[in-house]
């Protein structure tokens, strides 16, 4: 983790996806930042309908264990529901679970985050889900949200505490701004099946247990797809203990087909940035 407190950058929400913006962000507030670069990866194998081993990741399948919980639905499978990384106070969430018996198979399954430095461009499938669309990451570290819930905009489909990509805090703190940026699954998807899709998932902040507002994060927009890390300000969530994340539906339509058919419903973050 590099201690270093600096300067981040943020814009207006309605000009995030615009990717023509290269103008220099304005400085909006100096904070301590999550930058994941203490993230020790490896290799990851999920088993199942989509058999992929994937290299440079940090996610839950080497953490799991039979669940024994009789009052789980997952009773008797493989079972990650826990804190996958903590950095300076700031704890990130991940599931994984093969349902062997729930689904009468293995069908390894990763929700919420991963941790990942992969920054490969061209293929736009499920065997390429944790790589960031950025020309300009290199071998940087970064988390990989998604929202395994979203089988229904009006039901989610929830399996543990943690299958949303959730943030929790030691303490509560006032969110600043986070860079994201679109996965290459998903850009790829977006590029093939409609361009001019209206995408976006949202962030949604709480303290002790109620909820405080929400953040729309535009992934695309009108023909503007992010190509790139972009900075988005997070301060709208105001002081929060715990922030999750989850499909916008008021913003995520296309004029061809629905997403949910097609579109893997995540995004990369880096350099989370708050103050105490």
């Amino acid at each position: 983790m590099r201690k270093s407190i600096f300067s981040i950058a943020a814009v207006a929400v309605a000009m995030l996806w615009c990717s023509s913006c290269q103008e220099p962000d304005p400085i909006i507030e100096k904070g301590e930042v999550v930058d994941f670069e203490e993230a020790v990866l490896g290799s990851l194998t999920l088993n199942g309908y989509n058999p992929t081993t994937y290299e440079n990741v940090l996610a839950g399948k080497a953490l799991a264990t039979t669940c024994t919980d009789p009052d789980n639905q997952l009773n008797g499978c493989l079972l990650f529901d826990g804190i996958l990384y903590s950095e300076n106070g700031v704890n990130f969430g991940s599931f994984f679970s093969d349902f062997s018996l729930l689904w009468g198979g293995t069908f390894d399954t990763v929700h919420a985050f991963v941790i990942s430095s992969n920054n490969e461009l061209t293929v736009g499938t499920v065997h390429n889900q944790y790589s960031v669309y950025s020309p300009t990451n290199g071998d940087n570290k970064f988390a990989v949200a998604y929202d395994g819930t979203w089988w229904s905009p009006t039901y989610q489909n929830r399996y543990g505490v943690y299958d949303l990509p959730t943030i929790e805090f030691d303490k509560p703190v006032k969110p600043i701004s986070a860079k994201i940026a679109n996965t290459t699954y998903a850009y790829l998807q977006i590029m093939q099946n409609d361009p001019k899709v209206h995408f976006a998932m949202k962030a949604i902040g709480y303290l002790n247990g109620d909820k405080t507002t929400e953040v729309p994060i535009i992934l695309a927009a009108n023909g503007n797809v992010i190509t790139d890390w972009k900075s988005v300000s997070l301060e709208g969530l105001g002081e929060v203990d715990k922030v999750s994340f989850t499909v916008d539906w008021s913003r995520t339509y296309s004029e061809t087909k629905a997403p949910e058919t097609w579109c893997p419903f995540s995004f990369c973050m880096d350099d989370f940035c708050f103050r105490r």
